[in-house]
């Protein structure tokens, strides 16, 4: 079969393109995401990522800064998007680490000496 997006050979039972990811059912990717691979049917099923869920350097220098922002971030995306909900944890947590010892750093350097 070939993707009806960017004419890539695909399997003929594939849902989404392996080369441009678009999927190949005509409905919107939260749909296909839904209908096909739903991670809340038990165990032995098999569940994919959809495809705008990936890894994401961006969200985690975002959560890094903001680690607040980070952790409400994982705590929505955590079903959804468990991808892009981890890059968010991981940033937050070390953005928590580094914002509280620069915290302490800078408490510890500016007491009067004697």
């Amino acid at each position: 079969m070939k993707c009806g997006h960017c004419g890539a050979v695909i399997d003929d039972d594939s849902v989404f393109c392996s080369v441009c990811g678009s999927n190949q059912h005509g409905l919107p990717n939260e749909d296909v995401w839904r209908r096909y691979f739903k991670p809340d049917e038990g165990p032995g099923v098999r569940v994919v990522a959809p495809p705008q869920d990936a890894k994401n350097k961006w969200w985690a220098i975002l959560c890094f800064l903001f680690p607040i922002v980070g952790l409400i971030l994982y705590f929505v995306w955590k079903k959804d998007l468990p991808h892009r909900a981890r890059s968010c944890g991981y940033g937050a947590a070390v953005g928590a680490f580094v914002w509280a010892l620069a915290g302490i750093c800078l408490f510890m350097f500016t007491l009067p000496t004697q």
